[in-house]
């Protein structure tokens, strides 16, 4: 990236962080073994989607989780969606969810959305079971609301 040879993808993003949103950059990127050069506009980060926010009725589907879905890296080889916590206050963080975890599913029904979460929390009345992963282990986490 503008001349810097990155060796694995975790190189990558705190180069990204260094450029100003707006400014231009060229990536060069080896497919089917020919080099692409890839002119790009750096954008302004944009918040992810909070999902079922600590604000609300109390008891009505408040989880506290700030979400977005989980990439490949995130998830247990063969595993597919998933939403990747970021951001955890209100009942989660009581229950002891932490950013890093991977939401799979909620009361049994797998989620790959924050919409889907969404909808999920505001149908929870007082308790809701999270079926998270935390690096390689695979947990149920018991929210309790309000």
């Amino acid at each position: 990236m503008n001349g810097t040879v990155i060796q694995h993808s975790g190189q990558l993003p705190p180069l990204v962080a260094q450029l100003q949103p707006g400014s231009d950059a060229n990536v060069v990127v080896l497919r089917d073994r020919a080099e692409l050069e890839i002119p790009v506009k750096v954008a302004e980060w944009v918040e992810q989607e909070q999902v079922a926010t600590v604000s609300g009725e109390p008891g009505k589907g408040v989880f506290g989780l700030a979400v977005r879905p989980a990439d490949p890296e995130s998830l247990i080889q063969g595993e597919a969606g998933g939403l990747l916590v970021e951001r955890v206050t209100g009942a989660a963080a009581r229950a002891g969810v932490r950013p890093g975890d991977v939401v799979l599913a909620v009361n049994g029904q797998a989620v790959t959305a924050p919409e889907q979460l969404r909808d999920l929390a505001a149908k929870v009345e007082k308790h809701a079971a999270l079926l998270i992963q935390r690096g390689k282990a695979r947990m149920y986490v018991p929210i309790e609301l309000g």
